[in-house]
């Protein structure tokens, strides 16, 4: 029996992968770049999908939520410094049934990091 809150959140195995990555040449230009494998990932889903972005400022605990998300503690990197850790996109590489959709949970770099 769950709780007032439902019934918690399951453990899920697999790990965070890059999705998009943001490439600067020498001359400050740059490519946005999608990631193979991520993009393998999404091709072979064959159930309707529902996508969860976790944006944001840096810092304010976007990759925390998305490790909860998945029921752990670990995962998306967590950062313990000022400056924000994420960069670019990054999805879980299992992403999970609920309710007859798989579920990709996207964890997306700080939108004001002065880094960016």
């Amino acid at each position: 029996m769950g709780n007032i809150f439902g019934e918690g959140i399951q453990f899920r195995e697999g790990k965070p992968i890059q999705l998009l990555k943001y490439v600067e040449d020498s001359d400050k230009h740059g490519e946005i770049i999608l990631c193979e494998e991520a993009l393998d990932i999404v091709r072979k889903i064959d159930e309707p999908v529902s996508v969860i972005a976790v944006v944001g400022s840096y810092r304010k605990g976007k990759s925390w939520f998305a490790n909860v998300l998945h029921g752990r503690c670990d995962g998306f990197e967590l950062g313990s410094k000022t400056e924000g850790c994420t960069r670019g996109i990054y999805m879980w590489n299992e992403p999970f049934f609920h309710k007859g959709k798989r579920i990709i949970v996207l964890d997306c770099e700080g939108i004001d990091d002065p880094k960016q």
